[in-house]
């Protein structure tokens, strides 16, 4: 069997029982130049040649004999190739370029979060095949899943957003959560009532003190619109922290404050300050996923970017694996083609079998659509087991037939995990990650979470349970009703006040009913503020506290205010640190030039700043005099004493492709004198003679000395 055949095999074991994984056509694609070994066939027709890796080039073309590329090949529109590929069980030509590997080898990719897992990558055909431990990472949805393997669950779908249901004295605020329907909220509207001649919509129609005869101003002001309590301002102290009536918009991810709290994004960014999944990681020395790592499960196993160098039959460890020569060695150990069999009673090509493939007659018969046994039959009677064994996973048994083994039959596969102590998912771990919601979500009351642990859930952790009922527009004591029955004393009865009622609506208490309230103490003889006191300690400021200025003290006294006392003014500003005008800002308007304007270098202004000249702003200094016919050190001169420098021209691989000379300034730019390489004709060396970017091409089968 092909080697390529049995990676591709593996994994669609490994991965998924009931058929092979997608392989993505960008991320897996065929070598540009695919060699062909001792492997094994991907399709009919085709000769493999000597010293290459994986399998035959295909039907209609043959490989040479260094296992490059095939020789020209079907035309892109013969299907045939392709439908032969894939019979043998490897993936059709998907073009290049691909992250080349060697068949059979393997890598650990993925990670333990949300839908995706740690799991193994394998090498087919050369190339990298999607990893399986992120198959499914995808779109999040809102089904208590992490889709985009983030670390968080149905986030920026609204579940956990405040939200409201219900019209007029029947709304409600809950929270945003996930169903099979989508995001619903989780409150539930109040009953309406008797329409009452109170600015509210009690009776939850949309229309608020309707076919009533009400007085023209109201005890409190309602978020309508409107001047409800006649103090010549609308909505005051009613509207949303955005400014408006009604609940406060969540938060999007957007680049906008949508909530007006002053910050823009807040608990939707990931982890790179974006919007969106996390970018993937790739191989390109930048921390792309932004977790404090580099290239982390991108580079090769050399620890470099790109493809892994083949193996080549030379003695050294060329893919950096730990092994020298492996996979390029013949079946006997050695380089070069495997001898042939023969019937002698030997194992000739060192396959573990002797004298088959007919060199003499009766042989075992072998899955490869051949009567080893010549019995008039093919492949008869051969099957194997397949599938995993582990969890509630149960193993199956491909059939051959036609020289390939069928597809897994009678296996149980993988099913996602449930809270019974049983290993569903089939990866080794049993209830792992289960969590769900507990307790009730009524009012002010919140749900907590439980975990699954051998089978059973635990206690509900995090819940909030009802608490007695306070007047803040909250079901506090989580009974479907808001704000029952509150009311309270209000206002003093000292002095020239009376004390009246407050009642509770809507989280906030109205206005004191009944009452007559203090008012600020005057001077004028009277218990203004009605603490019981006339007048008492009335004094004011007089003159201006900014700055240098020192204000006065003006007393009442019989009712009337006396002369300013202790009062310092002001004078002309200098910088000195000080307001020395007294209006509220420092050293303000003190500017003066600064630098010079000579060549690049451009003048700026220095600001007065604490009672001391600051740095020159604006100003451009000189620099560094660099080849660009400017004069960067402002000394007058343009590209003045610039060094020559080594350089060097390359139009090949290695050094006889190389040229040297110098760097000299000239008209603003750096020229290298090195002249033009010269290449010579292509020899057999290991070496780009001819300076083309390709070794020994031309000569088929080279092995440099």
């Amino acid at each position: 069997m092909a080697r390529g055949v049995v990676a591709l095999a593996l994994v669609c074991g490994a991965v998924a029982l009931s058929g092979c994984i997608a392989v993505d056509r960008e991320a897996v694609s065929l070598p540009e130049f695919g060699a062909a070994g001792s492997g094994g066939a991907a399709g009919g027709g085709g000769q493999a040649g000597h010293g290459g890796q994986g399998g035959q080039a295909g039907q209609g073309g043959q490989a040479g004999e260094d296992g490059g590329p095939p020789d020209e090949g079907p035309e892109p529109e013969d299907a045939a190739t392709d439908g032969a590929a894939a019979d043998q069980g490897l993936p059709p030509d998907m073009g290049s370029p691909c992250e080349a590997c060697a068949p059979g080898e393997s890598r650990p990719c993925g990670f333990e979060q949300g839908v995706c897992f740690a799991a193994e990558q394998a090498c087919v055909a050369g190339c990298w095949i999607a990893c399986p431990g992120l198959a499914q990472q995808g779109v999040e949805t809102c089904d208590g899943r992490d889709e985009d393997c983030d670390g968080r669950v149905d986030e920026g779908l609204g579940a956990g957003v405040p939200c409201a249901v219900g019209v007029g004295a029947c709304a409600r605020e809950g929270l945003g959560v996930c169903d099979d329907a989508g995001v619903r909220c989780d409150a539930t509207p109040g009953n309406p009532e008797v329409e009452l001649c109170n600015g509210l919509d009690d009776d939850c129609d949309g229309v608020y003190d309707e076919a009533l005869d009400c007085p023209e101003c109201l005890p409190a002001e309602v978020c309508n619109g409107l001047d409800d309590d006649c103090d010549e301002r609308v909505d005051e102290g009613v509207q949303n922290a955005c400014g408006r009536c009604g609940l406060v918009p969540a938060e999007a991810c957007n680049g906008a404050d949508d909530d007006c709290d002053g910050q823009t994004d807040e608990d939707l960014l990931n982890p790179c300050g974006q919007c969106g999944p996390v970018p993937a990681e790739a191989c390109n020395g930048v921390d792309d996923d932004c977790d404090g790592r580099t290239d982390e499960g991108v580079q090769n196993a050399c620890g470099a970017c790109g493809a892994v160098p083949p193996e080549v039959c030379n003695g050294a460890d060329d893919d950096c694996d730990g092994g020298a020569d492996e996979g390029v060695l013949n079946a006997c150990g050695a380089c070069g083609a495997v001898p042939a069999e023969a019937c002698n009673g030997a194992d000739d090509d060192c396959d573990g079998q002797v004298d088959e493939g007919g060199a003499c007659a009766g042989q075992a018969e072998q899955c490869d659509n051949q009567d080893q046994d010549l019995d008039g039959r093919v492949d008869e009677g051969l099957t194997r087991p397949c599938g995993d064994g582990t969890g509630a996973c149960r193993p199956g048994t491909q059939t051959c037939n036609a020289g390939a083994w069928g597809g897994c039959q009678g296996a149980v596969g993988p099913t996602p995990e449930t809270c019974n102590d049983v290993d569903d998912d089939c990866d080794g771990r049993i209830d792992e990650q289960l969590s769900e919601a507990c307790g009730v979500a009524t009012g002010a009351c919140e749900r907590g979470t439980r975990t699954c642990s051998r089978g059973a859930w635990g206690a509900c952790q995090g819940e909030i349970g009802p608490q007695p009922e306070v007047c803040d527009d909250r079901d506090n004591d989580c009974d479907g009703t808001v704000d029952e029955r509150l009311s309270q004393g209000c206002g003093s009865d000292v002095g020239a006040c009376e004390a009246g009622t407050q009642t509770c609506r809507d989280g906030r208490w109205s206005g004191c009913a009944g009452e007559v309230g203090p008012s600020a103490e005057a001077c004028n003889n009277q218990d203004d503020d009605c603490d019981g006191r006339t007048d008492e300690g009335l004094t004011r400021g007089c003159g201006s506290d900014v700055g240098i200025c020192v204000p006065g003290t003006e007393t009442c006294a019989g009712g009337a205010w006396g002369a300013c006392q202790g009062e310092v003014g002001s004078r002309r500003e200098v910088c000195n640190g000080l307001d020395d005008d007294c209006d509220g800002a420092t050293d303000e308007g003190l500017l003066r030039v600064c630098g010079v304007d000579v060549g690049e270098c451009q003048t700026g202004t220095e600001r007065c700043v604490g009672g001391a000249w600051g740095v020159c702003e604006g100003v451009v200094g000189p620099d560094i005099e660099v080849c660009n016919g400017l004069d960067d050190d402002c000394d007058g001169r343009t590209d003045e004493g610039i060094p020559a420098e080594p350089c060097q021209r390359t139009v090949g691989l290695g050094i006889r492709c190389t040229t040297f000379g110098e760097e000299a300034c000239v008209d603003g730019r750096l020229i290298c004198d090195a002249p033009v390489p010269v290449g010579e004709p292509e020899r057999c060396n290991g070496e780009d003679d001819d300076c083309d970017r390709r070794i020994d091409e031309g000569f088929p089968g080279c092995i440099p000395p």
